[in-house]
């Protein structure tokens, strides 16, 4: 996973313009920003422009921002394009940026990927954060420049250094997979902790997972808790999912089942099929008013559908022993012939192999047959083979 930061940002920063027309030139600018926060942006997109074309380099910017989203008038990527150009010659590093951007997306001009990283560089050179960041996003890619992990990891530092999160997250990803450099958990570590207080739920799930198996720091599930809590705030999958999980077992929190399913079921509703999972092994295996093997079978058939080979063991588990349907050795073989097709683990597929074993000595030959044929339709319509 890879973060990338929008760039068409303001500033509050008032610049200098030449001198007969700076008084009006900044009085606009001013009063174009107080509009701009009571949110008239039809007044703020006026006296940006008058500011603009007075000869100021922040109001350039900031119309260009208006012409480019549409806010306060109709959207016009070739003004936006021409104004970025306008305050980027003149020296503002943002609009530098932003003229990079226009480049490397192809508003209000042709792409051309060797233009944005000039302009990107210029930006970073002058200083400014997204430039940086954008820079290093093209070291890493190789995209209108060569690839360079070193230079990259540079950038981002510099951009990570002025606050930039998003900068800081790409880094710690770097270090946590080894990207070209060896692997560095504690490095990852320093760099996730600062994306996750940005607020990235990525991040925030990833040091909840530091701190539940003890990587690079010492085991405390309380921790993990707090920042998996922050994840799933922000409805990340895993977040939610790894939540559930704690909740569930009791660790660094209270176990409740119900709290848990909770969580489960908001991993589910965006696919993630372990939270699927998670849901019908906790409606499966607790007892008391949870309890509910029909439930389970349909959650299990909802993760089956996504591939998930645990799943689909289970289905056969239950159709086997007759827990929430209908005792059915068939379809319990057929689960199983599935499952098979479907891991990938060679240890999983072992025990796969043992357990249908244990069920054959229970069927005809014709059972078997129509076991399989049950088992290649399904495969075949999911476009898997037996």
């Amino acid at each position: 996973m890879k973060m990338i930061l929008a760039c068409m940002l303001f500033t509050a920063v008032i610049m200098v313009v030449s001198q007969g027309n700076a008084s009006s030139a900044v009085e606009d600018l001013n009063a174009g920003i107080d509009a701009e926060s009571r949110g008239d942006y039809v007044l703020a997109r006026r006296l940006y422009l008058r500011a603009a074309e007075a000869g100021d380099t922040q109001a350039m910017n900031n119309v260009a921002v208006y012409f480019q989203t549409g806010m306060g008038g109709e959207k016009d990527p070739s003004a936006a394009f021409k104004w970025y150009e306008r305050a980027a010659k003149l020296g503002f590093a943002l609009a530098m940026n932003n003229l990079g951007y226009c480049y490397d997306k192809g508003n209000g001009i042709e792409v051309n990927k060797v233009k944005a990283v000039e302009w990107y560089r210029l930006s970073a050179e002058g200083g400014e954060m997204r430039g940086m960041f954008n820079l290093a996003l093209h070291y890493e890619d190789g995209t209108g420049i060569d690839r360079d992990m070193k230079k990259a990891i540079y950038w981002y530092e510099q951009a990570a250094e002025k606050g930039s999160a998003a900068a800081a997250l790409n880094l710690a990803i770097i270090y946590d997979e080894g990207k070209e450099v060896p692997q560095n958990l504690n490095e990852a570590f320093r760099w996730y902790r600062i994306a996750a207080e940005g607020g990235f739920p990525f991040a925030q799930n990833r040091m909840g997972t530091f701190f539940q198996y003890g990587e690079a720091v010492s085991t405390d599930y309380v921790q993990a808790v707090n920042w998996y809590r922050q994840a799933a705030a922000q409805n990340h999958p895993l977040g939610c999912h790894n939540l559930a999980f704690m909740l569930e077992e009791g660790l660094g929190v209270e176990q409740n089942f119900a709290e848990a399913l909770k969580w489960y079921k908001k991993g589910a509703d965006v696919g993630y099929e372990d939270s699927m999972l998670g849901i019908a092994n906790l409606l499966w295996n607790v007892r008391g008013a949870l309890h509910d093997p029909q439930a389970a079978i349909e959650w299990f058939k909802k993760a089956a559908e996504l591939g998930n080979s645990k799943a689909m063991h289970n289905l056969a588990i239950m159709y086997r022993n007759g827990d929430g349907v209908e005792s059915d050795l068939v379809q319990s073989y057929a689960w199983e012939a599935i499952s098979l097709a479907c891991a990938e683990d060679e240890d999983e597929k072992a025990f796969i192999i043992r357990v249908r074993e244990k069920i054959v000595p229970r069927m005809t030959p014709v059972m078997i047959k129509q076991a399989e044929e049950i088992a290649e339709q399904w495969l075949s319509s999911h476009g898997l083979t037996h």
